[in-house]
């Protein structure tokens, strides 16, 4: 069976890094998401590399699905790991898109979901993530900003959570400024840098 021009695939692919300095030094966070839309549903992903002081490499992607006809459900996905101590995981659970169930939070929000990740395979143990941000809004004439972030629960250790507050000069349109804020369960660490798309 042939496609037409209004089934055919269409892709999105967006590259970015983040640059921050704080209390921990110097992370430089480059990531990606893209995104491919079916005729049976949506495949997206996303993933970025972490490469900070006192921290080990790690690398997090994420493969998901969402059946076209019940958008309020994902498949989702995570592998990753620290590979220059040759550990990794992977995981695979059920995932909730709170924007298509109450699609009022279209309006402020870009994305907001929850995702239960039971240990599959590897060193990350079970955890519950809840993900979102914001879509851009107004601060000045010329100044827009945005807000996201995400928080994995775990059963028994300290909670990990990463957010973002962002301000986008429409001047500068691959150019953003932000506040970091990271805490992981031991106390609250604050970076200020940019982050720069590249497309």
């Amino acid at each position: 069976m042939s496609l037409n021009a209004q089934d055919s695939p269409k892709a999105t692919l967006r590259v970015w890094s983040d640059f921050f300095g704080g209390n921990q030094g110097v992370v430089i966070y480059p990531q990606y998401a893209w995104g491919v839309t079916t005729p049976i549903g949506n495949f997206s992903g996303f993933g970025f590399v972490e490469v900070a002081p006192h921290e080990p490499f790690f690398t997090n992607h994420l493969a998901v699905f969402t059946p076209k006809a019940a958008n309020w459900f994902s498949v989702h996905t995570e592998t990753g790991g620290l590979p220059n101590a040759g550990l990794r995981f992977f995981q695979i659970g059920p995932r909730i898109n709170a924007t298509a169930v109450v699609p009022k939070l279209k309006k402020p929000m870009h994305h907001l979901f929850v995702a239960v990740l039971p240990r599959f395979e590897g060193i990350r143990p079970n955890n519950i993530l809840v993900a979102g941000a914001t879509n851009r809004f107004a601060i000045t004439k010329g100044l827009q900003g945005s807000v996201e972030g995400y928080q994995r629960f775990f059963p028994h250790r300290p909670d990990y959570a990463e957010y973002w507050f962002l301000v986008h000069p429409k001047r500068t349109s691959h150019l953003s400024f932000a506040a970091f804020v990271l805490n992981d369960g031991s106390g609250v660490s604050v970076g200020f840098g940019t982050r720069v798309s590249f497309f």
